[in-house]
């Protein structure tokens, strides 16, 4: 799995305003279609994930990265709150799963599982928290995926090890929209 494609000046990834434009997008094409041919040879699967900060912000500019690469090879691991960057999109996360479906999910292979919530104060901060304890749609979420990437695998992601027991169990009692 390839994480968000980012161009940045800081240690551990990030924000940069180089990230979203046209000629950091075309360096990640041009990349994505020699590590493809690599893994078309080796028989391996890549799978990118965007983020409203990187490159791939939008999912139609992950879209256009599969569709300029061209490798069957080359999927798309969706985690949705990689995509909510607003209030507006965390009181209304299917619209976000709704746009990631609609444009990504023939080629999503991975789904990447935790929720979002805003932290309170006058600062706009998004958080991710206990899977289940925010507001992203799960039932939405998941009966899309077993719709329609029946064969996708569902990872549980930044929790402490102590709580992913809790969120699988979360996981198995949503009730599919």
């Amino acid at each position: 799995m390839c994480g968000p494609a980012a161009t940045t000046r800081a240690a551990t990834g990030g924000t940069h305003a180089e990230n979203h434009t046209q000629e950091t997008f075309d360096v990640l094409v041009q990349s994505c279609k020699h590590i493809a041919r690599t893994a078309e040879q080796e028989g391996m699967t890549l799978a990118i994930e965007g983020h409203v900060s990187s490159t791939l912000d939008t999912p139609q500019r992950a879209r256009d990265l599969l569709d300029a690469v061209g490798s069957p090879a080359l999927r798309f691991s969706m985690d949705p709150v990689n995509f909510v960057g607003t209030v507006a999109d965390v009181h209304d996360t299917s619209r976000v799963i709704n746009a990631l479906f609609d444009v990504l999910g023939r080629d999503t292979v991975i789904l990447h599982a935790k929720d979002c919530a805003l932290q309170d104060g006058h600062v706009v901060h998004i958080d991710e928290v206990l899977l289940g304890t925010g507001t992203m749609d799960y039932g939405l979420l998941l009966g899309r995926l077993a719709r329609e990437c029946p064969q996708a695998w569902v990872l549980i992601e930044h929790l402490p090890d102590e709580l992913v027991g809790r969120a699988r169990e979360r996981i198995l009692g949503v009730r599919l929209v």
